[in-house]
């Protein structure tokens, strides 16, 4: 039987994608393309409402005569969801049972496995997308609880995998050839308050495994990098360790940000990159904004500008605000879509100008990701 795998969302997403690839090749299955597959597992995300379109979409355009399971992160946030009611469930804690799941689905039976008990899934085979990277997730949940995600009520509160079982996964990668490491979470920035460890102690077992490797430590919320300088900072000038630095800003107004429930400020999030940037002049920074918010003013945007102006970052994500059923900013006055639009194309076409005074002084090309929503 031939099975297709059609992930969306974030790198942990990607990683639990490569772990059923792993177990159902195992139990003697094919990967396959989504035109040639028996059976079709999206991988979802709950994040974004275009991203919800394009998954209904491309169900009903591509796998109508399939047999389908809808997995991941979309089900546990919206399990009562009407268009669901036709598939196979199987949330992000229950991916270990895929095979499982997959036989019952081809012999005609709805499965629904959405439980919420949070296991990791290291050290189990995988099927990576890039042989020579490794995208090895620390922990699930995180501790923050943002006005605007839907993604909390998929992934929970923080739990933290076993650091030892951690070092093995990267181990286990790095005799298989991996050279990148990606240590990847909601919140990597929050890894270990929930236990007795943290990331920088987490990092310095990673890079004390022998192999010639790279480290990138994943995105973090802003009030954990402050909460770990300048520790963060002495774990970065391991040879191992990436000058990266992912810490999403989301609004460069104080005002928006408390309407996000983020925890920081503007002043923090600067003295952050501030201290980043003078410690690794060569650093990459990669920052998240989302335009549009709810209550943003016309002043809360130019703020915003501001800072965008003055961070020069080498990544941004931009995201263009959209409510989500079940968030406390989903219940907010919304901001007019042709306003939303509009800023969004200001911030997108400063950055474009960032990336154009770059390329003229010969520094590498950086990238922005658009999307209509969050």
């Amino acid at each position: 039987m031939n099975i297709h795998i059609y992930t969306q969302g974030c790198t942990s997403n990607q990683s639990d994608s490569e772990v059923m690839a792993g177990l159902l090749t195992r139990a003697g299955y094919e990967l396959s393309d989504l035109k040639s597959a028996d059976l079709v597992i999206f991988n979802t995300c709950s994040l974004k409402t275009p991203t919800e379109s394009r998954l209904f979409r491309k169900i009903y355009d591509h796998a109508k005569n399939k047999k389908v399971i809808i997995a991941g992160c979309f089900p546990l946030s919206f399990p009562d969801d009407l268009r669901l009611k036709n598939y196979s469930l199987i949330g992000s804690f229950d991916l270990k049972h895929v095979v499982d799941a997959v036989e019952r689905t081809l012999c005609g039976e709805r499965v629904i496995l959405l439980s919420r008990k949070a296991e990791d899934k290291l050290c189990l085979p995988k099927i990576r997308d890039k042989p020579k990277l490794a995208k090895v997730v620390i922990s699930k949940g995180c501790l923050s609880n943002c006005s605007f995600c839907a993604g909390k009520r998929a992934r929970g509160n923080l739990v933290s995998y076993d650091p030892e079982k951690i070092v093995e996964e990267v181990r286990q990668a790095v005799k298989k050839g991996c050279n990148k490491i990606y240590l990847t979470s909601q919140d990597t920035g929050c890894y270990g308050m929930d236990c007795d460890t943290n990331l920088i102690h987490l990092v310095k077992n990673v890079v004390s495994v022998d192999g010639n490797f790279k480290i990138r430590i994943g995105m973090m919320s802003p009030q954990w990098a402050l909460h770990l300088q300048p520790a963060l900072l002495e774990i970065m000038k391991y040879e191992k360790v990436r000058k990266f630095l992912h810490i999403p800003v989301q609004s460069g107004s104080n005002n928006v940000l408390k309407l996000m429930n983020r925890n920081y400020t503007v002043a923090d999030f600067k003295k952050i990159v501030t201290t980043f940037r003078k410690a690794f002049p060569e650093s990459t920074l990669a920052t998240d904004i989302i335009v549009g918010f709810p209550g943003e003013t016309e002043t809360d945007f130019q703020e915003t500008v501001k800072l965008l102006a003055w961070l020069q970052p080498e990544v941004l994500n931009l995201t263009r605000y959209w409510p989500r059923k079940g968030t406390p900013a989903g219940e907010l006055k919304q901001l007019p879509r042709k306003i939303v639009s509009e800023r969004s194309i200001i911030l997108h076409n400063l950055f474009e100008n960032i990336k154009k005074k770059r390329k003229e002084k010969g520094a590498p090309l950086q990238r922005v990701i658009r999307s209509k929503c969050v």
